[in-house]
């Protein structure tokens, strides 16, 4: 497990500057709870083989140093810190029912932190590491995310409802669940519209709300709320983003005044404007 999009592109852009270009001079493990139940894809008995390497590149998910290797994390959500190496690292607030383990990366002036904590989270490190997204079309890439190759995969994915198509756990894109309804009721799409009943503009609309979302997070023009690296908790500077939630639901759409609704799919509750987005069957 890891922060999905957009925190992990805020994330990302933290580490890239904290430890880009860095050697690693130690690698430090911590079990700090024996825990009722195991993490696996663990690889805790490879981790020195970093010692002594050059971060060459790094992101919210990686450590990739010179000669090949990589240490690919998963963690949950404040779930990894970078803090002075002369300081004590913040106290873990509380004890993981699986087993609680803390992989460190020292640098010359500063560590950084993971947290392994929940059964979900992972420890691995290659040889040979593919450095390409987990999904098939990468949002955040602008080379491989164009209109044409996003339209090609909606076509692929059969006659299904927008949210099943774009539902991460299904394959499709890294992205918080709030995150995507707001695209949609930007978009005044249905979160059970058909794909087959979606029009080119709908399609079209769909595309570029997408990409400047990524945009304007990867600029820094928009913030959700995270945990930062130093263990800060930021607080968002966008509130719409927090409108298709479940803290407004029966509250007003800020673009017409209807009562704000829900519906379930890909597992879950979505929230949506029934006059703004009209289901299209």
């Amino acid at each position: 497990m890891q922060p999905s999009i957009p925190i992990s592109i805020l994330l990302s852009k933290e580490i890239q500057n904290a430890v880009l270009g860095q050697v690693i001079q130690d690698m430090q493990l911590h079990c700090f709870n024996e825990g009722a139940y195991v993490l696996e894809t663990l690889s805790f008995d490879r981790i020195k083989e970093l010692v002594g390497k050059k971060v060459v590149q790094a992101n919210a998910n990686i450590i990739h140093v010179e000669g090949g290797l990589t240490a690919e994390f998963g963690y949950d959500n404040g779930g990894i810190r970078v803090y002075d190496r002369k300081k004590e690292p913040s106290t873990l607030k509380k004890t993981p029912k699986t087993g609680g383990y803390t992989v460190t990366f020292v640098f010359e002036d500063i560590c950084l932190m993971v947290v392994l904590s929940s059964w979900t989270c992972r420890f691995k490190i290659y040889d040979d590491y593919q450095l390409v997204p987990r999904y098939p079309l990468d949002i955040t890439d602008p080379t491989d995310f164009t209109f044409t190759r996003f339209k090609e995969w909606l076509d692929s994915r059969g006659n299904i409802a927008i949210i099943d198509a774009c539902a991460t756990y299904k394959g499709a894109f890294d992205v918080y669940i709030s995150f995507m309804n707001y695209i949609l009721w930007m978009c005044g799409i249905h979160p059970k519209s058909k794909l087959k009943k979606l029009s080119e503009n709908d399609i079209q609309c769909l595309y570029e709300n997408v990409v400047k979302m990524v945009r304007d997070f990867k600029d820094g023009t928009l913030i959700s709320e995270y945990v930062d690296i130093n263990g800060n908790k930021i607080c968002g500077n966008n509130v719409s983003l927090s409108l298709m939630t479940g803290k407004n639901y029966q509250k007003p759409c800020p673009k017409c005044g209807s009562p704000i609704e829900s519906v379930k799919g890909s597992g879950t509750k979505h929230y949506f404007c029934p006059c703004c987005q009209v289901l299209k069957k």
